[in-house]
């Protein structure tokens, strides 16, 4: 899977999350009102999980961006639509409808009416004016749910802070495992993306990107847009106080270049404040799994550059020791590659936690990487 698609992850899961709202079982009938980037996306997902999908919109670029992708769609001002549809699911009308459209008008509620079956859900995902008209609400004792961002635990600053996980028995689908459900279904190929063919802009041409939003007609449009990073971010340099006392193992130049991959609580309650401090250190790059706990402890404790991916940082050779921080899983292979590129290493207990990852790290010919390799007390 490419960088780019995995993009689209948060997009991806507020379609999700919008079909778990919907109590959806195999085979249910269920039209999509609204066929942007969320709502093209959620249409793919219903095929993908063998559900009966239909999707509507007033726009027929968008209509025809979804027949591209073979999903059924039609134009919200076809001619007899209700009577179409009605027919193309058997007689019935729709088990739940899907709002994804973003508009003032009453119009996608009111509609979602006339399309539900007796008793069916409608679940609103986009931002639109709901004021259902009792009556189709009332005769058909329908239900209105609301799809909260991309799944629970959104909003909650224990789960998302602190790491407080749900009950899985209660809470199976979080925004963490509805994200990656959409990555792994991105990864099969199941999910493709590449039907929304979005435009891609460097970062520093965003003004650009966000002018193509506001668009007047309908050929500078476009459904989908995307920025480009390069593959480190640099972060403004904290000066810090000259060296009076040099550790035993600094470089020539007096100060040791330290880089860290991982930045959960131990580095940044008993490590990061003691190194900071140290007249000798300075801190270099900082890389994290997901990259963004790495984001947001670099400008704090003042690393110089934040890098995508562990392996970039390990790459840049900037720095004089890279420390392993990261999840015990990981201690293994990340060290072996911080010995093979010729850097000392700082490496938390365990280095390893099977015999396989310890041989990764023991095969390393430290006389030839000139490494040095440090570990944590136990």
């Amino acid at each position: 899977m490419e960088n780019q698609w995995a993009a689209f992850a948060t997009v991806g899961a507020l379609a999700l999350q919008g079909i778990h709202q919907t109590g959806a079982q195999p085979g249910s009938r269920i039209a999509i009102t609204g066929l942007g980037p969320v709502g093209h996306i959620a249409l793919q997902l219903l095929r993908a999980y063998g559900h009966d999908g239909v999707g509507i919109d007033s726009d027929p670029r968008m209509v025809d961006l979804a027949a591209a992708a073979q999903l059924t769609a039609y134009p919200r001002d076809t001619d007899g639509l209700h009577g179409r549809l009605t027919r193309h699911w058997g007689g019935t009308g729709a088990d739940a409808v899907i709002i994804t459209a973003a508009t003032s008008s009453a119009d996608p509620v009111d509609f979602a009416g006339h399309l539900a079956r007796d008793r069916a859900c409608i679940v609103v995902v986009g931002d639109v004016n709901v004021q259902p008209p009792r009556s189709s609400y009332y005769h058909k004792e329908l239900t209105i749910r609301y799809a909260r961002s991309y799944g629970p635990g959104r909003y909650d600053p224990r789960f998302e802070e602190d790491g407080h996980p749900y009950p899985e028995g209660y809470v199976p689908w979080t925004e963490r495992r509805n994200l990656a459900e959409i990555l792994r279904l991105t990864a099969r190929g199941t999910l493709d993306l590449t039907q929304l063919k979005p435009r891609v802009f460097p970062i520093d041409r965003a003004p650009d990107a966000y002018q193509m939003l506001k668009a007047s007609s309908d050929t500078e449009r476009s459904v989908a847009l995307l920025l480009k990073y390069p593959g480190t971010a640099r972060l403004p340099h904290q000066p810090t106080t000259a060296s009076t006392a040099a550790a035993p193992w600094s470089t020539p130049g007096g100060r040791v270049r330290i880089a860290a991959i991982g930045a959960g609580n131990f580095a940044t309650k008993m490590l990061f404040p003691h190194l900071k401090r140290h007249q000798a250190t300075t801190f270099s790059w900082i890389a994290t799994a997901r990259g963004l706990s790495a984001a947001h402890q670099g400008p704090r404790w003042g690393f110089t550059t934040v890098a995508d991916t562990p392996d970039t940082g390990i790459a840049s050779r900037d720095a004089d020791c890279v420390m392993v921080l990261s999840r015990h899983d990981s201690h293994g292979r990340y060290a072996a590659r911080v010995l093979r590129s010729g850097t000392a290493l700082y490496c938390e207990k365990p280095l390893a936690l099977t015999e396989a990852e310890l041989g990764c790290v023991s095969e390393v010919d430290l006389d030839v990487s000139r490494s040095t390799l440090w570990g944590g007390m136990i």
